[in-house]
């Protein structure tokens, strides 16, 4: 079923299928969403439906009956994570069927089995793709239960997390800055104790300045970073860091918003922004063309100063955002 703002049932929204168990929905940017099922008559698979509910037909994936991670790209492929295939991820073209291009080779050996494991992925505004589940090598290059890769399916190697996580995260969610939050299930990062909750520098190491004390008391089952750039977790924990949190917990990740204080472009294409000086903490300037895809323009060491930041730059459209940061 589908909730009007309001919370009420929209009845403009057809049952997509009756008799049937979803476990995974995954949003699209055209307003349609793909999901994760089980129609009962017919093996568990992936399918794409359209905004009114109703099944995209033309969506036709093949060998996707255990998918517990979706997303989706820019260029409208999909990849998708897999807890019983033996590949344990693949990237679908836009129709549903497999894209040969892409193979990275996860192997996880336990001695009982060598089926890996992808349970939570994000694609860098860059295109590169974080990744974390059960594996301890990729591309024949050890990486344990977090790698991230190159768009190909090629191992980025340098991003190195050292020894890894000792279980696969539940969730992988980026900071505007790059740094990596990895929640849920580990509790262990390249050998410290992190329970269920750590971040990670660009480069796979962990970053001690993020310290969420003793962590949930509990599991994290999912985590989302809010407009305002605070980390929001759910999970069946019943305290957080001691404090009592019935299963759901907002905490600061060091990262706040930032107003522009004036805002100019001239007939030069050359545009000019001013933020308020702070010196304990870095400003962070992204831009972005769509509003969906970021990327990095500059960064501002700590000062008291007001920032006068200027660019060059002719496209038509150009949209700016910023934040700070302790560092």
């Amino acid at each position: 079923m589908r909730l009007l703002p309001n919370g009420g049932y929209d009845f403009q929204f057809n049952r997509p299928l009756y008799c049937t168990t979803f476990w995974l929905i995954t949003l699209l940017p055209d307003g349609k969403f793909i999901a994760a099922y089980d129609a009962r008559s017919s093996p568990p698979t992936v399918g794409r439906f359209f905004s009114n509910g109703d099944l995209d037909s033309s969506f036709t994936p093949t060998n996707v009956s255990s998918a517990t991670v979706i997303v989706p790209q820019s260029d409208g492929k999909l990849l998708v994570g897999f807890t019983n295939e033996l590949d344990g991820m693949r990237r679908l073209e836009a129709n549903g069927s497999s894209d040969n291009s892409f193979h990275p080779v996860l192997a996880f050996t336990d001695g009982i089995t060598n089926k890996p494991k992808v349970r939570s992925m994000l694609v860098e505004p860059d295109g590169r793709i974080v990744i974390s589940g059960h594996f301890t090598s990729v591309n024949g290059q050890p990486r344990t239960r977090i790698a991230r890769l190159f768009p190909d399916g090629s191992l980025d190697t340098s991003f190195d997390p050292g020894s890894g996580l000792d279980q696969g995260a539940a969730a992988v969610l980026r900071q505007g800055d790059g740094r990596i939050i990895i929640a849920g299930r580990f509790t262990n990062v390249a050998g410290v104790v992190c329970n269920q909750l750590a971040r990670l520098n660009n480069d796979g190491s962990l970053d001690r300045t993020f310290d969420p004390g003793s962590g949930p008391g509990g599991e994290i089952t999912s985590a989302v970073l809010t407009s305002d750039h605070k980390l929001l977790l759910a999970g069946s924990f019943t305290n957080f860091n001691s404090v009592p949190a019935s299963g759901v917990v907002r905490i600061d990740t060091g990262v706040s918003s930032v107003r522009f204080s004036s805002f100019a472009r001239n007939t030069n294409h050359i545009t000019e922004l001013r933020a308020p000086g702070e010196p304990c903490r870095s400003l962070v300037l992204e831009t972005s063309a769509d509003l969906a895809h970021w990327s990095a323009l500059r960064t501002n060491a700590p000062n008291p100063a007001e920032l006068v930041i200027r660019e060059t730059n002719s496209a038509a459209q150009r949209f700016y955002r910023a934040w700070r940061r302790f560092d």
